[in-house]
């Protein structure tokens, strides 16, 4: 691959970036959550999130739970097909 101009690939193996880690009552007191799911591989997950049991050790976006903002689920249409089909079905 060749750089283009004013970027340089720099590989340093010693270097290791710092990790924030996100715990649920950090995310819940956040103003605004927002996940994001895209692609027809990601509708049974969704619909198992949104509309399927409460299983919170196994599918942990089901305990995000903004206390005093808003949740978010920004949905495209192949990984929303799963729950439309549930509810038509209904």
């Amino acid at each position: 691959m060749r750089p283009s101009a004013g970027s340089w690939p720099i590989r340093c193996p010693s270097w290791r970036p710092t990790r924030i880690t996100f715990t649920l009552p950090l995310i819940s007191a956040a103003r605004r959550v927002l996940f994001l799911v895209s692609g027809a591989e990601k509708a049974d997950m969704l619909r198992q999130v949104l509309a399927g049991p409460q299983e919170p050790e196994r599918l942990p976006s089901q305990s995000v739970h903004p206390t005093a903002g808003n949740l978010i689920w920004l949905v495209d249409a192949p990984a929303y097909q799963a729950i439309e089909a549930e509810t038509a079905d209904a």
